[in-house]
C-alpha cells in the first residue's frame, strides 16, 4: 500500500484529502504544520508528500529547502 503524508493546516481540507485518499486505498497520515512534516518525513518513509504552500511554523519553501526524507519521496505543492 502506498503511503502519503498530507501536510495541511486547514482542518476541513486536511480531513477531506485524508478521507478521499483512504477511500482510494492509500495509507494516509495528516499533519498540520511544516515542523511536524519535517519530523515525520525524517522518521518514516512516504511514497508521496502533499504539501500545502502556506503553513504555520515552516512554509513549503522552508520545507523544500531542508530537503528531508528519502530522495525517492516526491513532494507536491498544493
Amino acid at each position: 500500500m502506498h503511503r502519503i503524508l498530507v501536510v495541511e493546516d486547514d482542518p476541513a481540507i486536511g480531513c477531506a484529502l485524508e478521507d478521499d485518499l483512504r477511500l482510494e486505498g492509500y495509507s494516509v497520515e495528516l499533519v498540520t504544520d511544516g515542523e511536524s512534516a519535517i519530523v515525520r518525513a525524517r522518521a518514516d518513509r512516504f511514497d508521496l508528500i502533499l504539501l500545502d504552500v502556506m503553513l504555520p511554523k515552516k512554509d513549503a519553501s522552508m520545507y523544500a529547502a531542508s530537503c528531508v526524507g528519502p530522495a525517492s519521496t516526491r513532494a507536491s505543492l498544493c
